[in-house]
């Protein structure tokens, strides 16, 4: 079973008798990682039938196998969104008209990408915007660049009737709106029907109004509507199994959380709380499963159930890199999450593949005295949690300085204990690793001790010392440093108070209750 990592390290000296813990918000799952050939990011679809992931750049639509290796490349400038047939034997992709030249939609064979057809919008001023097939239709939202009031332009869906020999445009639906297409989805689990956001706000990512409409040749009818009060939407689409309705938006704190929606008729069934990231702003679904990335480079995955319920099971951290708008995707079977992500330092583009994203994380968690007195026995306890319960006679493994210690078994409640006593001083690295289970994902996590030939609690800071660090690790508190690789997340608390705070260069030291406390931000060990 794979494992996943999260490595802490620390060296402190802290009031006696006050336990300081290490307790990782997650462990994070090592998957592939792929450097992507291009030089911009668009959009991406899985086309799984053929094995292929298809990217769209600024200037290309480059086809990859599932682990990122390029296999093909078609020339195409300005193109802006996909949408794969139902059938995953054609793929769309609208493309933005240079020189005053009519935009258009293309349509490209997804076993050759020879193109197979061209719907031409006939007027240069309307611009396609997102794409969705559904119900015999091809649709595509649009804004016009030379319609409406000052300041506004008239925005709209449109649809080719895709059984036509020689389709033309039909303008289904028009807005007065701020310059800004709406955000259309359509799922081949609900066939012949189109979800369409009204972006209402100056920022296209959020919509405030969601319309259903039931859609065939010659129909398009609005059956449902989410109030336009419920929240403001950076995303929203179908569960897999077509019914049910995700939608996320980038201010949960305000709004409740996420909505989960019933497909047939918008009503609220549940809701999820995302506000501890500040919210998602892009939405995929697998069977059962559903992932939230947001600006940080950060991708959620929990459970959805049938009535709305959902329950979280995994973090992926990418550093500082950014998840890319319409960048996750699950497999159809739910055993892989394809996640794109954009270095901004050095502007290079990656894919990320995680196995197993559906199997909950087993977080196992380090907590320990410090300083510990040379020749004395001293207890470490640990728990192991995870979203669905641990089988019985769990065992977690234990190091020092890599080399095995002792195995410990778990008990009903996930906590563990054992007793240590090392031989010589300085710093010695305890690690704690579960190797996963038929149902559930495995995790490691590490603390470092401090064996001083000291009295236990002299030479420690007083309650209520606040120091902070460098990405050097050294603390300006006497007798008190921190190391931690940069980028990482550690968090202790004891004394009665918890506490903690993010830091970007470097890292905050906090004391509450008269312990020290660290948070640092985390990244994946071994990207």
């Amino acid at each position: 079973m794979r494992r996943a990592r999260i490595s802490m390290v620390v060296t402190a000296a802290v009031v006696a008798a006050v336990a300081v813990g290490s307790q990782p918000a997650a462990a994070i799952p090592a998957g592939l990682t792929a450097q992507l050939p291009i030089h911009g990011y668009q959009e991406m679809v899985l086309d799984e039938a053929h094995g292929h992931l298809i990217i769209l750049d600024q200037a290309q639509l480059l086809v990859t196998d599932l682990r990122g290796k390029k296999l093909a490349s078609v020339a195409e400038p300005y193109p802006t969104h996909l949408a794969l047939s139902p059938d995953s034997g054609t793929v769309y992709v609208s493309v933005l008209g240079d020189n005053g030249q009519s935009s258009t939609i293309k349509a490209f064979d997804t076993g050759t990408f020879a193109l197979k057809k061209t719907y031409d919008l006939y007027d240069g001023n309307t611009v396609p915007a997102e794409l969705a097939v559904t119900g015999g239709q091809l649709f595509f939202s649009y804004r016009n660049i030379r319609s409406g009031p000052p300041g506004h332009s008239s925005t709209g869906v449109g649809s080719f009737d895709l059984a036509d020999p020689a389709p033309v445009p039909r303008m289904a639906k028009h807005w007065v709106q701020l310059d800004v297409a709406p955000h259309i989805a359509a799922s081949p689990a609900a066939p012949g029907v189109l979800l369409v956001g009204q972006a209402q706000v100056a920022d296209y990512r959020r919509s405030v109004e969601l319309d259903r409409y039931v859609v065939g040749p010659g129909v398009f009818t609005r059956t449902a509507a989410l109030p336009a009060d419920k929240a403001p939407l950076s995303d929203f689409g179908f569960s897999a199994d077509g019914g049910q309705v995700v939608a996320a938006t980038p201010w949960p704190d305000r709004y409740g959380g996420d909505l989960v929606l019933k497909s047939s008729d918008l009503s609220t069934v549940g809701n999820f709380d995302h506000s501890w990231t500040g919210g998602g702003e892009h939405l995929a679904t697998g069977p059962g499963l559903v992932a939230e990335s947001n600006p940080d480079g950060e991708v959620d995955v929990y459970t959805l159930g049938a009535f709305g319920d959902v329950l979280p099971l995994h973090r992926y951290l990418y550093g500082v890199d950014a998840s890319m708008g319409h960048g996750i995707a699950f497999s159809h079977d739910g055993s892989r999450l394809y996640a794109i992500t954009h270095d901004v330092d050095r502007d290079t583009y990656a894919l990320h593949v995680e196995e197993n994203p559906g199997l909950p994380q087993v977080y196992v968690f380090l907590d320990s005295r410090l300083p510990v007195p040379l020749g004395q026995p001293f207890a470490m306890t640990g728990q192991a949690k995870s979203a669905k319960p641990l089988p019985t006679s769990v065992t977690v493994r234990i190091t020092r300085d890599g080399k095995p210690l002792t195995d410990v078994q778990v008990g009903a409640d996930g906590r563990y204990s054992f007793t240590d006593q090392p031989s010589a001083t300085g710093k010695h690295v305890y690690r704690a690793s579960y190797a996963g289970d038929a149902g559930h994902v495995g995790s490691e996590a590490e603390i470092a001790v401090t064996v001083t030939d000291a009295p236990a609690g002299s030479g420690s800071p007083s309650s209520g010392t606040t120091s902070t660090t460098t990405n050097a690790g050294t603390s300006a508190a006497a007798d008190t440093t921190f190391e931690s690789a940069p980028g990482q997340e550690l968090a202790a608390t004891g004394g009665g108070g918890e506490a903690g705070m993010l830091a970007g260069a470097g890292a905050a030291l906090v004391a509450v209750g008269g312990a020290v406390l660290l948070l640092l931000r985390r990244r994946p060990v071994g990207r």
